[in-house]
């Protein structure tokens, strides 16, 4: 948040002590401070006046502060024809915008309701952006190595569509032991879209499964179309999308979905996501899908989610506080080596390491 909007005075921000140095300053005489405490609102009971000016001016911020009164303070101060000599501080603080709300979800750090932490990746930030904002591609394909970060894609997927009012489904294939079956896409769109109804016939073949499948869907949308204003409404994420993690009959399916989505059947209804897909869809698809091949991430995107963090929480911070968080997480974690510019594995020690540490930047917020 904005300073002036923190409901904890920040006597260890930069910007605290300069207000709080401009008020000593400007008011260092008790008579005026008073006048201007209670023009902002501050009871005259809730300070004790009677010590010197240096004990009672932190008193009034913390107590400006916890009570809302602190932007007003600042206002009624910034208007008072004696305070030029802090005119500079105050217009400062007050032009300071909301930060945490100002800041597009595509770029937060802290995602997953501020338990997980998403690094770098401005290329698919963006390609996401355009998808959502329905100036890009209609399918979203993620590949890399493993510990690239593939699957935990998700949580930003799911971060930047919910902050828009939309509800993503995750279609999590690595819970199912054996190869996805037509007959688990079916009920897998059932339990998520219980107004589908989608139906098959679990004694014909799986082909003959897939082929009603996709035919009901299709009508689906269809009536959709004819009740709803048409927009990408419905997000479809397959988490873990190899194809060894579903039959052929199922598999088939999902490329004829995808190509409805593609060719126009499904296009103003349904987008779609392959996570940790490994190049099964017919070329003339994976020409029209946007390709996202993940690599590793450095030491400097770890230095950049901090800064990134801080921002969002309206408390910035400078180049070498952020280089102390990143060594912090490499040496409570075991990866040191990785210093100074080195590659890092995202395992799940880093993850937890960093949203630890992110999360402290919202303290007092």
């Amino acid at each position: 948040m904005a300073l002036l909007d923190l409901r904890a005075f920040p006597h260890d921000d930069p910007r605290g002590k300069a207000l709080l140095d401009a008020l000593m300053e400007v008011y260092s005489l008790q008579p005026p401070a008073r006048q201007i405490a209670a023009r902002a609102g501050i009871k005259e009971a809730e300070i004790d006046w009677a010590r010197p000016m240096l004990d009672v001016w932190p008193d009034v911020v913390d107590t400006a502060a916890t009570t809302g009164l602190l932007r007003r303070l600042v206002e009624v101060a910034a208007e008072d024809s004696n305070s030029r000599a802090a005119a500079g501080v105050f217009a400062e603080l007050l032009d300071e915008q909301d930060v945490a709300r100002s800041v597009d979800p595509f770029d937060h750090g802290l995602v997953n309701d501020g338990w997980s932490a998403f690094f770098d990746r401005k290329p698919l930030r963006s390609r996401l952006r355009d998808m959502v904002l329905d100036r890009g591609h209609r399918v979203l394909t993620i590949e890399g190595d493993p510990r690239s970060g593939r699957t935990h894609t998700w949580f930003l997927i799911q971060h930047v569509l919910t902050s828009r009012g939309i509800n993503p489904c995750r279609f999590s294939i690595n819970e199912y032991t054996e190869p996805v079956r037509v007959s688990d896409l079916a009920d897998f769109l059932n339990d998520e879209f219980r107004e589908w109804s989608v139906q098959i016939d679990h004694h014909s073949s799986e082909d003959q499964q897939a082929d009603r499948l996709v035919r009901q869907l299709r009508g689906r949308m269809r009536e959709e179309r004819g009740c709803v204003p048409a927009r990408p409404r419905h997000w479809l994420v397959f988490d873990d999308s190899e194809s060894l993690r579903f039959t052929e009959p199922a598999l088939r399916a999902v490329v004829r979905l995808i190509r409805a989505v593609v060719e126009g059947e499904m296009a103003d209804r349904l987008r779609i996501v392959l996570l940790a897909y490994d190049g099964w869809l017919p070329p003339e698809l994976e020409w029209h899908a946007a390709r996202e091949q993940l690599g590793p991430i450095g030491v400097q995107d770890l230095r950049d989610f901090f800064r990134t963090v801080a921002a969002e929480a309206g408390r910035p911070i400078d180049a070498e506080t952020a280089n102390g968080l990143a060594v912090k997480v490499l040496s409570e974690t075991g990866h040191e080596a990785c210093l100074p510019d080195g590659p890092l594995p995202l395992t799940s020690e880093i993850q937890r390491t960093a949203v630890g540490l992110g999360r402290s930047l919202y303290q007092g917020c």
